[in-house]
């Protein structure tokens, strides 16, 4: 159709026909606008947390945490129109963003964890037959049972650290959600409202500051548990 309306805009200028002329050019701006309304307009894609590094046994302590992130990127989008969802709101995304992915990180640090533990089982039975052998040994052979009844006591209080770890990343996890939990109601409610002003939305503020906050929570917690899986 574009053709035909480019070709009788052309006979039109030829043969000096006002008439033809108007027709092509009409026909060439019905397609024109035809085609803009077939494209139409192409929205951003909303930011996902994505959990593809994640194990997909894991994938369901993290399902909460990328719901609240995906549903937060959601209300930022369709309420960007508010200075102070688009401002304070979309800060309040990209904290909700560092914290899902370091709520990943802790995740996957979990499964190290649990490798660390899975022989404290034997480690006890071990040290149980070791103290009935040395409650039963004497001379020189006491002295060696000791020193492996040390041993064993260390190796048991290195899985007990391990056991705290995932007990730590167990509660950020539940932080984290409850954070994200918190920063989505609070967007949510300066969508609601009808004044503009960034300023004056002093909870969202706060909770971009808990969100910040407990990014150094996962810091210090993951530092620890490295250091106790060593």
């Amino acid at each position: 159709m574009a053709i035909l309306s480019e070709a009788a805009a052309l006979v039109g200028v030829l043969l000096g026909r006002i008439d033809i002329l108007a027709l092509g050019v009409v026909g060439w701006v019905a397609v024109a606008a035809w085609l803009s309304i077939r494209s139409g307009p192409k929205s951003a894609a909303l930011p996902v947390l994505s959990l593809d590094s994640v194990r997909n046994e894991n994938r369901t302590r993290l399902l909460p945490i990328k719901r609240l992130h995906d549903d937060i990127a959601k209300v930022v989008s369709e309420h960007s129109d508010k200075p102070v969802v688009k401002v304070v709101g979309g800060e309040a995304l990209s904290e909700a963003r560092r914290v899902g992915e370091h709520a990943i990180r802790l995740l996957n640090l979990r499964d190290q964890v649990l490798s660390a533990v899975r022989g404290e089982e034997d480690a006890r039975r071990r040290l149980e037959l070791a103290e009935q052998q040395l409650a039963e040994a004497g001379g020189p052979e006491r002295e060696a049972i000791e020193v492996a009844v040390r041993a064993h006591r260390q190796e048991i209080e290195h899985y007990e650290g391990a056991e705290a770890a995932l007990q730590r990343i167990d509660a950020e996890l539940r932080l984290a959600e409850a954070a994200l939990a918190e920063a989505k109601a609070r967007i949510l409610v300066s969508a609601s409202r009808d004044g503009s002003a960034i300023e004056g939305d002093s909870d969202l503020a706060d909770t971009i500051r808990r969100l910040k906050s407990l990014q150094q929570s996962f810091d210090e917690a993951e530092s620890l548990t490295r250091q106790e899986i060593r």
